[in-house]
């Protein structure tokens, strides 16, 4: 399967691909053009109807003229399963939507975010593969650096998930639900998971496993009613889940406030002699709060 996807300018895809060549599950050429990642089709909820296939988009156009060709190698897809798999990437990837010349509009009479604006002119939100692959990813994230934490990732996919062979390269998948509840701590200790995390992971896996967390359904609360009830899980705080109705559900007025380099950025914005504190940087996006998200990844963008 291949098509031509022409983005909505402006659209930086080399950007895209530098943001997500630090994600544990993807893969960048050496040119720095083409982004390749694997993705489970997902045609209802039950697992065993969970497809894998490869997905590799490469860049032949520019921010005002982007055009991105997409390629899909694994098993044949039926026509239900090619429309899932457009619509997902569009979404996951903001392929179609004024979102950003409106949030440029919003924040354009603001000096230090108009030139924060014009510095990464065209980046998008980028979203997580899903609402649970997203959870999982932030709860190992937690407290810790961002290279060991994208280990225990690619560890966990490689040992319990799943793997694909194409074209020479190895693309990993998280373990399903099923698959993750069937662990012990034990196991994940082995791969240098603290026994607290392992638990936290492990408990996500369970309950939506058995139906105890419907995450489809928590998604359609507002972020108020979402954070109240993921927050009542172990090991899911404000952070987790602030970044996953960000990052999987790609809603436009989170601020991670505690965030450290969310801090550090805004106080190299606004030129401050030392860093902001939490309940300082809420009240700055205050005027812009509609817009805080893609605040957010511009700031964390202004920091390479």
């Amino acid at each position: 399967m291949e098509f031509v996807v022409r983005p909505r300018p402006p659209y930086d895809f080399t950007r895209v691909i530098q943001r997500c060549m630090r994600e544990p599950f993807y893969h960048v050429n050496e040119e720095g053009e083409e982004l390749s990642f694997a993705v489970r089709i997902k045609r209802r909820p039950g697992e065993e109807d969970w497809q894998p296939v490869v997905c590799i988009l490469a860049n032949e156009g520019t921010v005002d003229t982007p055009r991105i060709r997409v390629t899909v190698k694994g098993s044949p897809l039926t026509e239900a399963d090619q429309k899932w798999l457009q619509r997902h990437l569009n979404q996951r990837f903001q392929w179609q939507t004024d979102v950003l010349e409106r949030f440029y509009d919003a924040v354009q009479s603001y000096e230090p975010l108009r030139r924060l604006t014009c510095q990464l002119r065209g980046f998008p939100l980028v979203q997580d593969e899903g609402i649970y692959e997203g959870l999982v990813q932030t709860i190992i994230q937690q407290q810790l650096n961002f290279s060991f934490s994208r280990q225990l990732a690619k560890n966990l996919a490689r040992f319990y998930g799943q793997s694909i062979a194409c074209d020479g390269r190895e693309y990993l998948l998280l373990p399903t639900p099923s698959e993750l509840a069937r662990l012990s701590v034990d196991e994940l200790r082995q791969l240098k998971f603290s026994a607290r995390k392992a638990e936290y992971i492990i408990n996500v896996g369970r309950k939506v496993a058995s139906g105890e967390l419907k995450l489809e359904e928590l998604a359609q609360l507002d972020n108020e009613g979402f954070i109240e009830r993921i927050t009542r899980e172990k090991g899911i705080g404000l952070w987790t889940a602030e970044c996953v109705l960000l990052f999987c559900l790609a809603r436009p007025n989170l601020f991670p406030a505690a965030d450290i380099g969310l801090r550090n950025a805004l106080q190299k914005l606004e030129q401050l002699e030392k860093r902001p504190t939490p309940e300082e940087c809420r009240e700055w996006v205050k005027p812009y709060a509609d817009w805080a998200s893609y605040i957010t990844i511009y700031l964390w963008g202004s920091l390479g």
